[in-house]
């Protein structure tokens, strides 16, 4: 199945409220991102750029369920999903409750970022074989700080 079926149908699982493909606002959106949690570079490499990194926590892959149950049921986020294993990979950028954003992730094997729709906080979820590393950047405490 093609990526973009795989959003349809996470689309008409979560509703309008639960999920959008912010398709032609992405660009004003990853500007935003960037002006406020990436340092600017010669190349789009957010990874080794994040602002004010600070490393949160290390988990199994199997505790991300868990972990990101620490969002609110009640918000929106955005999600950016990495498209590729490499740090310049194409972002794509979803506005998500908390349960499509879970259906989105699992959807994938590769790092992704939940940011707040305000823009206090940013995550970036680091993924590889059996662990993820959290990492935070952003002036307000994220939903997975300790």
């Amino acid at each position: 199945m093609f990526w973009e079926e795989k959003i349809d149908q996470i689309a008409k699982k979560h509703g309008p409220h639960g999920f959008k493909d912010p398709f032609t606002s992405w660009p004003d959106i990853l500007k935003n991102m960037e002006d406020r949690f990436i340092i600017k570079t010669y190349d789009s490499n957010w990874e080794d750029n994040i602002k004010r990194k600070e490393e949160l926590v290390t988990i199994e892959i199997e505790e991300l369920d868990t972990l990101l149950s620490s969002l609110s049921n009640d918000a929106n986020y955005w999600l950016v999903m990495m498209m590729g294993d490499y740090p310049t990979a194409k972002r794509l950028i979803y506005d998500c409750n908390t349960a499509a954003l879970k259906d989105l992730i699992s959807l994938s094997k590769y790092s992704f970022y939940i940011v707040d729709k305000k823009y206090s906080w940013l995550t970036y979820f680091k993924c590889n074989a059996e662990k993820i590393t959290l990492y935070k950047s952003g002036i307000a405490g994220s939903p997975f700080d300790k």
